[in-house]
């Protein structure tokens, strides 16, 4: 799961930028977060039946996970922490696709 400051901003580089397709949103009004999953659909596509009763993705290998806390994206001092200062974290997530390195790099 990664957290994110602008979910549109998000969403709009996984997608056009890795190819990645938004396979399910969880909005979580009460508690203020939504969740996106986004993956590569492959031959199966993007589930719209579910295969425990509740989530159509449950069955899915590979999802990335986003998690948006309302209201992060209009606070110009929000930040999170990147993984790379003091205390060292999260490092990196690894995508199996290659083929849009060079857009990622110019984004």
């Amino acid at each position: 799961m990664i957290r994110v400051k602008d979910h549109e901003k998000s969403l709009k580089f996984y997608q056009d930028v890795f190819g990645l397709t938004l396979m399910r949103t969880s909005e979580n009004k009460d508690a203020k977060f939504n969740l996106y999953f986004l993956g590569y659909p492959g031959e199966s596509g993007v589930s719209t039946a579910s295969a425990n009763g509740v989530n159509p993705t449950a069955n899915r290998e590979g999802l990335l996970e986003l998690t948006w806390n309302y209201g992060t994206e209009s606070d110009a001092n929000f930040k999170y922490h990147n993984g790379n200062d003091q205390p060292q974290g999260f490092g990196h997530i690894c995508m199996s696709r290659y083929l849009y390195l060079y857009e990622a790099i110019l984004y």
